[in-house]
């Protein structure tokens, strides 16, 4: 049997705090960003509050109609609020409006906000799904038509795994990229 490695303790009971108070407050980011990985965790804490509350309560507001969806819309519509909240219509705001957080940071926001609706994107899993080295991967992940891509790849094969949510594909993906494997298909 293969060594499964998994994320640190998630921190899944801030879901229902962050819809309730209709923000994300600088300590819960925080500890978001630390599960996700350590390395934006310093940029971010340059960002102030009022502006990580500001940024965030446009993200809930955009998202609340994906709050309970149980798994992965595919409409435009879907998309576009996807786009909006990630990188903003200009590339540069949305959540791209605070320091520390790209796509892969960006994508643990949101898969706290629902992990049935939106995986969390990284190399190791980015590798396994499409076949490229964990360095390529690295050099692509930055990106919101990568981002898509995943999503879209993870979504087709939801029906092959029919078991598993998004969330628990992606897992699956991470952990088969960090063995070096690809994902079975």
């Amino acid at each position: 049997m293969s060594k499964t490695i998994r994320y640190q303790q998630r921190p899944s009971e801030l879901r229902d705090v962050l819809w309730a108070q209709g923000h994300i407050d600088v300590l819960s980011l925080f500890r978001i960003l630390a599960w996700k990985s350590a390395k934006g965790l310093a940029s971010a804490t340059t960002n102030e509050p009022g502006r990580i509350e500001e940024v965030t309560r446009e993200v809930l507001q955009r998202l609340r109609s994906y709050k309970d969806a149980e798994s992965p819309p595919s409409d435009e519509t879907f998309w576009a609020a996807t786009h909006d909240v990630l990188v903003g219509p200009d590339g540069k705001s949305g959540l791209f409006g605070l320091h520390g957080l790209r796509i892969p940071t960006a994508s643990a926001v949101l898969s706290i906000l629902n992990p049935s609706v939106w995986p969390i994107i990284d190399r190791w899993a980015y590798a396994a799904l499409f076949d490229v080295s964990p360095r390529r991967a690295s050099q692509l992940i930055g990106w919101f038509d990568e981002y898509r891509a995943y999503h879209h790849k993870l979504t087709a094969l939801l029906p092959k795994f029919p078991d598993l949510s998004i969330h628990q594909l992606d897992q699956f993906a991470m952990n088969a990229g960090m063995r070096g494997e690809g994902f079975p298909s």
